[in-house]
């Protein structure tokens, strides 16, 4: 005797619940090539008596597959997916797919939004030194630099936070810090003999730039102030 029994359509597994857990991010943004991801699936379920047979959860261009079938992957109340890192910008979907032993598919969606981001870089820099004012020798010394930064912005309840460049200039033992430095903007530094940066002397000066996301450095040269010469007749 055959007994036909007819499961409505809408007779699926549960997919669970997916949460997303980001790594790296400025505040409450995942940010390009900076931000990582990891997905996890929990609580998934057959319905009247089916049983689950696979998980796979995708996202990121990776996939994670929990086969209890073969046993394949030990089997778990979870299954976690290590995306990587965001190298693209916009939305990335990350899915959920459960087969149960019935053969019927639930799928799950949770989709993330990458911020375009470049990291910040340092595209010329001058430095060398210039005269005191009301002092015919040069003593002193200055930089300026251009550079790139992507800005962006994110909002926690009332207040608003931007990311900004800050400037470290370092030579010898000494360092000065300048927050919110503007590009192609002059800066003295060691302004006299007894901070540094003697006549007589070359100098390595180290510029290291930060937006609080990427950070990058140079190293560049100030000369002496003067050299000793000599001519024939």
């Amino acid at each position: 005797i055959s007994i036909e029994i007819l499961c409505p359509e809408d007779v699926i597994p549960s997919a669970g619940f997916l949460a997303i857990d980001g790594a790296n991010m400025f505040g409450s943004l995942y940010v390009q090539g900076i931000s990582s991801v990891t997905a996890t699936v929990t609580g998934w379920e057959g319905v009247y008596g089916s049983a689950i047979k696979t998980v796979m959860l995708t996202g990121n261009g990776k996939t994670a597959t929990l086969d209890v079938n073969t046993g394949a992957t030990t089997y778990s109340d979870d299954l976690i997916l290590d995306a990587g890192l965001l190298k693209a910008a916009g939305p990335i979907p990350f899915t959920v797919s459960v087969t149960d032993s019935r053969g019927r598919t639930s799928t799950a969606v949770r989709e993330i939004n990458v911020v375009a981001y470049s990291p910040i870089s340092i595209q010329s820099t001058a430095q060398g030194r210039v005269t005191r004012a009301g002092s015919n020798t040069h003593d002193s010394g200055y930089a300026k630099i251009e550079y790139n930064y992507t800005a962006l912005t994110y909002q926690e309840g009332t207040m608003t936070y931007y990311n900004t460049p800050s400037l470290t200039i370092y030579w010898e033992a000494n360092s000065v810090v300048i927050d919110g430095y503007a590009s192609k903007a002059q800066l003295h530094f060691a302004e006299d003999d007894a901070n540094g940066l003697r006549k007589d002397a070359m100098y390595t000066v180290r510029f290291y730039l930060t937006d609080g996301i990427s950070s990058t450095d140079v190293t560049r040269t100030v000369g002496t102030a003067y050299a000793f010469m000599r001519w024939d007749p």
